[in-house]
């Protein structure tokens, strides 16, 4: 691995205690450099103070926090509400990823509740994308430098997109080991008690943490507190097996084998076709011929969309409520749902 460094990038104050402080602690335990970065100042944070003492309080708690991870701190580089998807915070952000070089990028969902999540999201994977472009000029400026980087997107409050729809994490660190310094860290932004029980009616912000640590510690089936991720994809960052963070954290990363890492159902037949490959796990497939899949059951199919990211409770039922016209073959009961993305990738040869 080139470099041992790793960062988080959250919106405001007390965000990467809520969804990336677990991972952040298990990568320095794993001898990981680890940054801590708030694009936000948390100005808007309060309901008792103005902008100006409430931007100072939130910065001395930020400070706190990341001292108690043990994480380098960069200060914020806009207020909230003002993370918009614009070139001086791309300048900006650049600039602080390329002094730090991580190897391991921890930021938001793309899909979130707020948009000051979300383009925290897009920020950080446009700066990564420029690490190594000499044209595109930092604020301030910083030397370039060619090395992978790979990003994770941490679960969006509430585990649901800004539709309401569920997100599944494609893989899950059990946190269950450093949960007592997590929730330390996040008990520094003293502040937000009652902030957040006035705007977005969580009565404590410390159990709301645990509520959502522990619910993905159930989605895993193996861990007790759990933070979930989902791996960008690596074109322009790294190579398209590179999973540094399962790699760093060994036993402690679980990945989802529901979205991710199982064999492919159907076979060619013998029938020399072309390659393609799994959007989720990069894994090589060999297509199957329309009309194998035809003697085999499928007809009539119609090719559904942003199938990688459902899940069903019975992989039989997955077909149907994926668009298919009519029930498969029988020989394809009981397979996963992985097997059944493979094969749905196989529609197109």
């Amino acid at each position: 691995m080139p470099n041992k460094n790793a960062i988080a990038i959250g919106a405001h104050p007390d965000d990467i205690e809520f969804y990336m402080a677990g991972t952040l602690l298990l990568l320095k335990k794993a001898g990981f450099e680890i940054h801590y970065l708030n694009l936000a100042s948390g100005n808007c944070g309060s309901a008792e103070y103005n902008s100006t003492t409430t931007r100072s309080i939130r910065n001395t708690e930020s400070r706190a926090a990341a001292n108690i991870l043990g994480a380098h701190f960069h200060p914020s580089i806009t207020d909230d509400l003002e993370i918009l998807y614009q070139l001086d915070l791309v300048r900006k952000l650049a600039a602080i990823i390329r002094e730090v070089k991580p190897s391991i990028l921890l930021t938001h969902s793309p899909q979130d509740y707020m948009e000051d999540h979300t383009n925290t999201s897009r920020l950080a994977v446009t700066a990564a994308f420029t690490r190594g472009m000499p044209n595109f000029k930092s604020s301030p400026s910083r030397p370039v430098a060619d090395y992978e980087a790979t990003l994770y997107h941490a679960m969006p409050h509430g585990l649901r997109d800004q539709l309401r729809r569920r997100i599944v994490p494609g893989a899950f660190a059990d946190t269950a080991s450093v949960h007592k310094t997590k929730h330390e860290a996040l008990a520094a932004h003293k502040s937000q008690q009652g902030w957040l029980d006035v705007s977005q009616g969580l009565n404590s912000y410390l159990l709301a943490m645990e509520d959502m640590s522990l619910e993905v510690g159930r989605m895993s089936k193996r861990f007790q507190h759990a933070e979930g991720w989902r791996r960008h994809l690596h074109f322009g960052f790294c190579k398209a097996d590179a999973d540094p963070l399962a790699q760093a954290l060994g036993p402690k990363c679980l990945i989802n084998k529901d979205l991710c890492g199982l064999k492919v159902i159907a076979t060619t037949a013998g029938i020399p076709v072309p390659a393609t490959f799994c959007c989720i796990c990069n894994k090589r497939l060999h297509a199957t011929p329309r009309r194998f899949l035809q003697l085999s059951g499928f007809s009539n199919f119609q090719r559904p969309r942003n199938h990688h990211t459902r899940q069903f409770r019975r992989p039989i039922q997955a077909f149907a409520d994926l668009g298919f016209e009519r029930d498969l073959h029988a020989s394809f009961r009981g397979r996963s749902i992985h097997e059944m993305h493979h094969a749905l990738l196989i529609l197109d040869a």
